[in-house]
């Protein structure tokens, strides 16, 4: 086993040993290339991928093709070949073959599969972006690039359960519609999260607040005169994100949110 030189004699003399002459023998026999996996066995047509075809019999490498595409490459070993997959290509899974003086390999099975995807999606923001637990909210602009039709969306809460989206609609690649039910669900913020039909992703973290309507128990005092401003302090629950206080029709100024159950005015 080895790399040899073949040499042609003619009267004129031997011809001199190149690159291009060059054989190699193969331990036992020379068969034809057989890829066992790739790694990474996908990426996005957004940017280059550099693969590792793993597999025996690549020595002699001549071509390597990503379904009718060639690929620039570099052989390592008889069982390693780095390739570099293009940005560009339309994405869906292709075939990676790779060819050697002795054959190609199969394009049967799963091993030399490669899938190329879209970019994946990127949230930016939602409307409304806050909504209360006693109903449903309708989504009028869930904002951001690459959705893909027949994407899912949900709201995810660390330690509490999904809240997924429905009547979902895809407007285009930069707009979704739907609606949360909310009812019951812990107060807070949460994040939304997009996944598209490939499986890619994204998330825009605590990008929507669930709220419960405020509540108030008791006024301290419960009496004043109308000559003066009178200070008062009210008590209750889900005092958050307040944006005004009234009595009567009256807005009051000068408020201050002490906390979620004490507001001073």
């Amino acid at each position: 086993p080895g790399g040899y030189h073949i040499t042609v004699a003619t009267p004129g003399g031997t011809s001199a040993p190149v690159s291009a002459d060059l054989f190699t023998v193969q331990s036992g026999s020379a068969g034809t290339p057989e890829i066992t996996s790739i790694s990474p066995n996908y990426g996005s047509n957004a940017a280059t991928t550099t693969i590792n075809i793993l597999g025996s019999n690549m020595t002699g490498v001549n071509s390597v093709k990503l379904g009718t595409t060639p690929l620039a490459y570099t052989y390592k070993t008889s069982g390693w070949v780095q390739a570099t997959v293009p940005a560009s290509i339309t994405p869906a899974t292709y075939e990676v073959v790779v060819t050697t003086p002795v054959g190609s390999s199969s394009t049967t099975g799963t091993a030399n599969d490669f899938r190329v995807l879209a970019p994946g999606p990127t949230v930016a923001s939602i409307t409304p972006n806050i909504g209360l637990n006693t109903g449903t909210v309708n989504i009028t602009n869930l904002a951001g690039t690459g959705f893909n039709s027949g994407a899912t969306v949900k709201l995810t809460k660390l330690g509490q359960s999904d809240i997924p989206a429905t009547n979902i609609n895809v407007g285009s690649p930069t707009l979704i519609t739907g609606t949360f039910n909310l009812t019951g669900k812990p107060t807070g913020t949460w994040s939304v999260m997009v996944t598209n039909p490939d499986g890619q992703s994204a998330t825009l973290s605590n990008g929507f607040s669930v709220a419960a309507l405020p509540v108030i128990n008791t006024i301290t005092p419960k009496t004043g005169g109308n000559a003066n401003p009178t200070p008062i302090s009210i008590g209750g629950t889900n005092f958050t994100n307040v944006q005004k206080l009234r009595i009567g029709t009256t807005e009051v100024t000068g408020y201050t949110v002490v906390s979620s159950i004490l507001i001073n005015a």
